[in-house]
């Protein structure tokens, strides 16, 4: 579950680094054809096509990665369906009851897989591990695509048209000095974003000892604990 703040992009790509890596995808298919929503903050940026620039070329895991993105209107994608499994009326306090809730949330075809992220684990810093690997501003405009691809035959470029079924275009995304750099055999992880909670202000912290009495007191001793400057 993710909202659309600034660290958002981190979590994309911390997500779907393992999910490439290590599922069936790459021994039973080369091409990945991906259908997504056009949010700016979250499928339609820079840091995307990075992502599936890096996929191909860098880790070499498939020959092409395809994204496409509909007309807006519902999708009737899967995790708009999932999502519609929720039961938001449930009493909720704390994060450690959403995962007791997601856990029972759905039975078929099988319940969901509901990973725990703790501090120094999972989520990294993938937007400024790309800063040095790829020019600093997309040489085309993103908002206005409706389809981008990377392919092995274009290490350089990342093909995209404004329609479905028009000429595609090249654009550059990468220098040319840092064409042929291949780290396919020693993959460097990002840094971790997270070390240690991340404090919130003072004033908000006042205004939640002031709400917590009511909550229960488990969830109370959670907020009291939370950190704060």
């Amino acid at each position: 579950m993710y909202s659309s703040s600034p660290g958002f992009l981190n979590d994309l790509g911390t997500n779907y680094i393992p999910l490439v890596k290590t599922s069936n995808l790459t021994s039973t298919s080369t091409n990945l054809e991906i259908f997504c929503d056009s949010a700016g903050g979250q499928n339609k940026n820079y840091t995307v096509i990075k992502f599936i620039h890096f996929v191909v070329h860098k880790l070499k895991l498939l020959d092409s990665i395809k994204i496409t993105y509909p007309i807006r209107g519902h999708s009737y994608l899967e995790c708009d369906k999932n999502m519609g499994l929720i039961n938001l009326k449930t009493h909720m306090e704390v994060p450690y009851q959403w995962y007791a809730l997601l856990k029972v949330s759905r039975q078929r075809p099988k319940p969901f897989e509901v990973i725990e992220v703790g501090i120094g684990q999972l989520i990294r810093k993938f937007a400024e591990f790309f800063q040095n690997q790829y020019l600093k501003k997309c040489s085309f405009p993103v908002q206005s695509q409706r389809e981008l691809m990377c392919v092995r035959e274009h290490p350089r470029v990342i093909l995209h048209r404004s329609n479905y079924n028009g000429i595609w275009e090249k654009s550059p995304i990468v220098a040319k000095k840092n064409i042929g750099s291949d780290t396919s055999n020693e993959f460097e992880s990002p840094d971790f974003s997270y070390q240690f909670f991340l404090p919130i202000s003072a004033e908000k912290y006042k205004d939640l000892m002031d709400l917590k009495r009511f909550c229960s007191e488990g969830a109370q001793s959670y907020f009291e604990g939370i950190p704060h400057v």
